[in-house]
């Protein structure tokens, strides 16, 4: 999709491998492998992400594991899941979610 029109990844599917998108994502469905976007991941209540994670902002309602590297900032909702390491200049962590993560919170 062209920048700033959006991508998703409904619930149900299952996916495996490199993606890379331009523009903010949506994930609802089982992604295992590398996700590249120069925008939003954003991973919804039924996704489920194993695997390496490079964008510019990330949030989570489902459940990530693996190696996050979010540009801009960083976000566990509610009920979400974290695993792994993920670096990000800016965190958000609410209450209810479960983190098993080594975080750095760094500018660069």
């Amino acid at each position: 999709a062209k920048s700033g029109m959006g991508n998703a990844i409904a619930a149900g599917g299952k996916l495996e491998g490199k993606l890379h998108f331009i523009g903010p994502v949506i994930i609802g469905a089982h992604v295992r492998g590398e996700i590249d976007s120069d925008d939003l991941i954003l991973v919804e209540a039924t996704g489920r992400i194993e695997g390496r994670i490079r964008c510019a902002t990330l949030i989570v309602h489902g459940a990530v594991s693996g190696d996050i590297e979010a540009g801009k900032s960083l976000e566990i909702c509610s009920g979400g899941r974290l695993e792994g390491a993920a670096f990000s200049p800016s965190m958000r962590v609410e209450e209810r979610t479960h983190v098993s993560a080594d975080l750095l919170i760094a500018p660069q």
